[in-house]
């Protein structure tokens, strides 16, 4: 199958590994993509959402007054946020990632980012839309998927010649896309 051009052998750490050769290349593209955007130039934080950035980093433990206390791995998880173009948050249930999530929302809405939610499914969109108190939508609406007539095909609307226009994105349930 190698031979064949249906497989992609490469190595890991110096493990062999196999790939089919589709994977393989979605794969690369998309590390590909993702160091693009964080080497990106960052859009800075405002000085007032610094502040409450070190509110969020020292012992206070509920820098919105909403009741929520923040774990050491969910501020520094935060931190990464802040300070980097892209971030992948990963966990098991119960561990804090809609926490997460729903303080970078709060942050970014006073530091006057303008944010959008998205999920794969409608009903991952809905569970964050009722967590984050804001709207958030499928990946697919986001990105405008329809379809196009003169094209007679699928395509997505906003692409890398019609870019979104918020200054940030909040992807949840990223292990359910294909």
């Amino acid at each position: 199958m190698v031979f064949a051009g249906e497989l992609e052998e490469d190595r890991i750490d110096d493990i062999p590994v196999i790939y089919l050769y589709g994977y393989y290349h979605a794969e690369q593209r998309v590390a590909h993509e993702l160091i693009k955007i964080r080497n990106a130039p960052l859009k800075p934080v405002p000085l007032q959402a610094g502040s409450i950035l070190d509110s969020i980093m020292t012992d206070t433990d509920d820098p919105f007054g909403d009741g929520v206390e923040l774990s050491a791995e969910q501020k520094r998880a935060i931190l990464e946020c802040l300070t980097n173009n892209v971030t992948i948050i990963t966990g098991g249930p119960g561990t804090g990632k809609t926490t997460i999530i729903n303080t970078l929302v709060k942050i970014f809405d006073f530091a006057g980012f303008s944010v959008a939610l998205a999920a794969p499914t409608g009903i991952a969109a809905k569970r964050m839309e009722e967590a984050a108190g804001k709207p958030a939508m499928t990946i697919h609406r986001l990105l405008e998927f329809v379809w196009s007539e003169e094209e007679d095909t699928l395509n997505f609307g906003r692409n890398e010649e019609n870019p979104l226009e918020e200054d940030v994105i909040i992807v949840d349930e990223a292990s359910m896309i294909d």
